[in-house]
């Protein structure tokens, strides 16, 4: 499939085994239940790199650390411990010679933003944008890592009610633009991230890298969540990835011309996942390996070059 970096969710050994010397950047995240014990204890991050690092790397060209993932939006989980536990997961690659090579991070859900429209006025929530976000910008700008940040145009356009049209959540030329001052959106990812990107700006940190921890377009959904289906899920992931590998198009009005790291969610349907008809249909293959809806991860075939999706 011509996939070039792989994301997983948990240091599963048999994946990291199995993607030993095939050269795919992997990012490993760390489950939000050992954020805490990670954070509070530099023996406890230690271990966790002992076990899931030294045993798969450099074989597993493991590139990225991600402790947690969309912390922010569960208040139970100990969000002060976050920092620390980055902190101390870089102090143990640093031992090793490792920090420039696996970066540390997290990745955030979209409702870190207290308001996301227009782009220009993004801005983190009032409850973590000092007490966490700060600590946790400062340590990435430092460190020259990635601020993660889960993306879906798919939710923003199902619950808006007809404020957004599909076109615009496509990525479909000629779809109606959104003029921010002096830049103009012709898609909703472009104005999330930018979103993103103005409010990193008014806490000092406006030169943070941005990548996009997960995104896509679910094929099937309840009958509540209207604009699923092969044919839409097909047409967002072609053209995100065109988007991503063009060399004119890459990057936000924001940001032109700077490549995004990007992680399409996800590469199999979880057809055992519990919830609304949507969390089981996000992938591009099915588990038995089958494809979903063909896509050119590569971004060279244009929509015109496919043969038809049938309803």
């Amino acid at each position: 499939m011509q996939i070039g970096r792989v994301k997983i969710f948990n240091p599963n050994a048999d994946i990291l085994n199995a993607l030993a010397n095939s050269g795919l950047e992997t990012v490993v995240a760390i489950p939000n239940d050992q954020i805490g014990q990670i954070g509070t204890n530099p023996a406890a991050a230690e271990a966790w790199i002992a076990q899931n690092v030294d045993t798969y790397y450099p074989a597993t060209n493991i590139v990225t650390i991600l402790v947690g993932n969309e912390v922010f939006s569960d208040a139970s989980l100990p969000w002060t411990s976050l920092v620390p536990a980055m902190q101390n997961l870089y102090n143990s690659l640093s031992t090793r010679g490792w920090s420039d090579k696996i970066k540390v991070s997290t990745a955030v859900a979209a409702d870190v933003l207290a308001s996301s429209y227009p782009p220009s006025v993004g801005t983190f929530r009032a409850d973590i944008a000092v007490p966490v976000i700060l600590p946790l910008l400062r340590f990435l700008s430092s460190t020259h890592s990635y601020f993660y940040i889960n993306l879906y145009p798919f939710l923003s356009y199902t619950t808006s009610g007809g404020d957004i049209s599909l076109n615009y959540a496509l990525f479909a030329s000629g779809s109606n633009s959104v003029v921010d001052g002096s830049l103009t959106y012709t898609n909703l990812l472009d104005a999330q991230l930018d979103a993103v990107i103005s409010a990193m700006e008014k806490l000092g940190f406006g030169d943070v890298r941005v990548a996009v921890g997960e995104t896509g377009w679910p094929t099937k959904a309840d009958a509540t969540q209207t604009g699923a289906s092969v044919q839409n899920a097909a047409m967002y992931n072609r053209r995100l990835v065109r988007k991503l590998l063009s060399s004119s198009t890459n990057g936000t009005p924001k940001r032109p011309n700077v490549f995004i790291p990007t992680f399409i969610f996800a590469l199999f349907n979880e057809n055992q996942k519990p919830g609304p008809e949507s969390e089981r249909n996000w992938g591009l293959l099915y588990p038995n390996l089958g494809a979903v809806y063909p896509i050119d991860l590569t971004g060279q075939m244009l929509d015109t070059q496919y043969a038809p999706i049938l309803p």
